[in-house]
Order: structure tokens, then sequence, then C-alpha cells
């Protein structure tokens, strides 16, 4: 049976762990910058599995991973600007899932929201936070040392075989060193003479990350660059510090760049994976166009032989302002496409043109080639359908039979798969009005469970409903895991309100709405 529903919030997170290769593995559970403490390792394993679990307060839940994250990648990333970049895109992603977990919910299978989200948020939503972040920490100023291809974080395919963004980077750091990939890695021996072996091993494990597409952990990648950083100060090329830590902030950063575009070529296709680099480069391509006036305003208020105190402070000045004035302009093209629509939410051509003769190619743009990218638009009937369940809801004839007439003209329209929690929620009521509490208890179960990463806003009544029948046959396990999931999505509990899910709280809650002389017919 396909399920259809966002992927849960252990899912996101773990993956957001797995992608950035900083969980240890068994024989790096050693202190130092290239490895993890056993407790760090049990601390971040524990808190995964309770959020995998969803026991606790979610969302503080999920600010600690953060937290951990970002100390775990701290001897990694050492450029505050790029620093600030990855923190940026990770919180916007996350907020960004977070607001349709809450709010819109999904129609698609697991599978096919996760497509979603990557063609219409992660181009346009990475595009903007980077660059946000790269203006607000004023990258353009401090110009950090770089490859000086603009999209080495992305694959390209290179005389037929494909060049992940860690070979591109490597490569980028043996040129900048001024040496290949073996005398970068070991010394030279003389003829008949082996190499030293920790050396031979790094050479030899940096072509399999090249040839064969191995990707190692965050730890033997800083484990390798810094061995070989020492053999060029051995061979009398010392490598200086900031091109040492750009060399190690950026090979991280690929790494990561790489997990996360094989784990989307295993999951699609090289195909799809393709379509989504290009799709980051059309969009670069429109803010470039934006940064370039922005560029040469700046240049034009410098003025002549600035220093960089001068250079900082019209930095902080103008990009904050900049930016408010791009978001102003995405939010007023945005209103005049949505004005003018056609019934069936097809731009008008005329408008985009005249959008971006006025606002730029970016706001004009990537609303249309967003859904235009948009390949599975919902059910047919599937709106009308959510509405009619909703107003049977409120029925104080509700019964039986009219919810397995509603099933039927569900499974008419083949959505009775997609909208479980809603039959349930239905046949939750009908009991609940009955006083059966017992088998309320066992819809409200079933549809709490099906509507969580499905109903979006949809959900918000039937978990209080499902908080109080839980209460009321004696649950407390399941009423407090209501209640902790009402917290995270930001709705009002009964009779807690804008109290704290504390246990003495939700003891006091429990019991009163658990008393049977406490319910609401009206639901």
């Amino acid at each position: 049976m396909t399920r259809y529903a966002l992927p849960t919030l252990g899912d996101v997170v773990k993956i957001l762990f797995d992608i950035t290769g900083v969980m240890p593995r068994t024989k790096e559970n050693q202190q130092g910058p290239t490895g993890f403490a056993e407790e760090q390792k049990k601390t971040i394993q524990t808190r995964l599995q309770r959020l995998t679990k969803e026991q606790g307060e979610l969302q503080p839940n999920v600010e600690k991973l953060f937290t951990l994250l970002a100390e775990c990648l701290e001897p990694y990333i050492r450029c505050p600007v790029r620093e600030r970049q990855l923190t940026g895109l990770i919180n916007d992603l996350y907020g960004l899932y977070a607001s349709l977990v809450t709010t819109q919910g999904t129609f698609m299978s697991k599978r096919d929201s996760i497509r979603f989200l990557l063609v219409t948020y992660l181009a346009d939503e990475g595009t903007r936070s980077l660059t946000r972040e790269w203006l607000k920490y004023l990258g353009f100023v401090v110009q950090p040392i770089r490859p000086s291809d603009p999209f080495w974080f992305l694959p390209t395919t290179k005389a037929g075989r494909q060049v992940s963004p860690l070979s591109k980077v490597l490569y980028w750091a043996y040129e900048s060193c001024g040496h290949t990939l073996v005398n970068f890695h070991r010394q030279p021996t003389p003829e008949g003479q082996d190499p030293k072996p920790r050396e031979w091993q790094n050479e030899k494990t940096a072509r399999n990350w090249h040839q064969r597409g191995h990707i190692p952990s965050l730890g033997h990648l800083l484990q390798n660059l810094k061995e070989s950083f020492e053999v060029q100060e051995a061979v009398g090329n010392p490598i200086d510090k900031p091109l040492q830590d750009a060399i190690i902030t950026h090979a991280a950063l690929a790494r990561m760049a790489t997990m996360a575009t094989y784990l989307i070529s295993q999951a699609y296709g090289q195909d799809f994976l393709d379509e989504l680099c290009e799709q980051i480069r059309l969009y670069a391509s429109w803010m470039n166009e934006e940064l370039e006036d922005f560029y040469r305003e700046y240049e034009a208020q410098l003025g002549p032989e600035p220093d960089k105190d001068d250079q900082m402070l019209l930095g902080l000045k103008m990009a904050p302002n900049f930016w408010a004035f791009f978001e102003a302009k995405r939010q007023s093209a945005a209103e005049i496409l949505r004005h003018h629509a056609s019934p069936a939410g097809e731009p008008d051509p005329l408008i985009v043109n005249w959008n971006e003769s006025r606002y730029g190619s970016y706001v004009a743009q990537v609303p249309v080639d967003v859904v235009s990218r948009w390949r599975q638009p919902p059910p047919v009937d599937i709106v009308p359908l959510i509405k009619r369940g909703l107003s049977k809801r409120k029925d104080p004839e509700l019964n039986p039979a009219a919810i397995d007439a509603f099933e039927e003209d569900m499974n008419q329209a083949e959505v009775a798969e997609r909208l479980t929690w809603l039959l349930h929620w239905l046949r939750g009521v009908v009991c609940y009005r009955a006083e059966d509490y017992a088998s309320a208890a066992t819809h409200y179960q079933q549809a709490f469970d099906a509507a969580k990463y499905t109903a979006g806003e949809y959900q918000y009544l039937l978990v209080n409903q499902y908080i109080e029948v839980m209460a009321k046959t004696r649950q407390w396990r399941l009423f407090k895991k209501g209640v902790l999931w009402a917290c995270y999505l930001g709705v009002s509990v009964r009779w807690l309100r804008e109290d704290k899910p504390t246990t003495d709280n939700l003891k006091g809650v429990y019991e009163l709405i658990g008393m049977k002389q406490i319910n609401y017919p009206v639901l």
C-alpha cells in the first residue's frame, strides 16, 4: 500500500546527518579534529532515535540536534562566510519543510513528495539563501579563498565520466598547491624505493574518491588532507594556513554535496539529477544579474582607494537594503502574476514579460519555471472531497451509512487511500457522539497517524479531538504524544493554551478532559 505523506521529522534530520558525514565510525571514536568522542556519538544517536519515535518536545530536540551538528562541523568549516551560508541553508530548508508539514501537507506518495520538494524549493530557496548569507556576512568584501568554478558544489560530466563536487575541489587543491594528485599526497621517492606506507595509503584512498566514487567520512577526509599538508611541509613546500583552511572547508562542503547528489541520483536517476543541477545553474545565472547591479552600485559609492573599513561599513549599509528591496520585488511580482493567472492557474506570458522588464529575470521567471517542472498535479476531485468530509464532520445526523457512501465516492475518484485520515476521523466522530470512546480511540489513532505528515492545517481540530479521546480512554502515553505534536504544529491545546507542556501541566489537562462529563458534541 502506498504511503501518501511527507518524509517524517526523524527522516529529515537523519538524512541531514548522513549527508554531512559527521556521524563517527567505530575506529574514529576518539577526541580530536578527525573524530568524535563516544559520548558525543551516543548523544546524537539517542536524540535521533527519540526524534524518530517522536518522544519528548519535538522542536527543542531538533534545535539541539542542529546545535550538535554545528559543533561536529566546527573543525571542518573554517571559513566564517561558508559556515553562515551552510547554517542559513539548513535552517531555511528545514523551515520550508516544517511549514509544509504544519500548513500544506501533501497528496503525493513519500517518494513523489520528496521529488516535489527538490524541484519546487531546493533550487529557488537554496539560491536565495546562499546569496542572502553571502551578502549579509560580506562575502563580496572578504572574498574568501575558493575554487574558481562557481559551481564547484555540483557534479558535471567530463569526457563521458561523472566528476563529483569532491573531485572538483580536490583537483582545485592540487592546482592551488602547485602539485598533482600523486605528489600532493606523498613525497617523491628514489627509484626502487617504496613510498611511506601512510602516504601511499592516502594517495590510494584519494584515487578511490576520484575514480570509484567512494565518499569518505569527514574524519577520514580531514585526516588525509592534514597529513598531505605535512607532506608538503616536509618537501619544502609549506601550504599557507589560509589556503589550508580554504581547502579543508571546501572539501568538507563538497563531500556533503557529493553525498547529497549521490542519494538523489540513486533515488530518482541520473537524468533527474542532471535536470536539477541545470535548474540550479539557471537560477544562479538569474541571481547573478541581480548581484551585478548591486556590485555596480557598491563600487560606484565606494569611491577611489577605499580601505578595508570603508568597504565593510558600506557593505553593512547596502547589503540589507538591497536584499529587502529584492524580496519586496518578489512579493510584488508574485501578487501580479497570481492576480492575472488563468482560471486553470496558468501564468499569462504578457504579465511574465512585464514583470521581467520591471523586476528582473529572477523574480519573473522562477515562479513560472518551477510550475513548468511540477510533474504531478493533485487529483481532480480531492479538494472538493476534503471540503465535503470536513462539512460532514459538523453534521449532527452523521452516521456510518453516510460515511460508507462518502467512502465509495472517494473510491470512485481514486483518492480514498490518500484521505484515510478523513474517513477515520469521521468514524471517530460518530463513535465519540455515541460516547463509545474505546471505538472512537481506535479511529482517532488511525486518523492521527495518517494525518500527521499528510493533512497539513486540516489536522488542527483533529489533533485536539485525538488528545481528548486518549485522555478519556486513559492512554497517557498517546495523550502526551498528541500534545507534543500539537505543540510542534503550533496548535493551541484545550485547557493547556499557552502553558508549557510540563508533566504537571499535562497531568492537569489529562484529568480534566478525561472526565466523561466534559465533551464537545459539536466538533
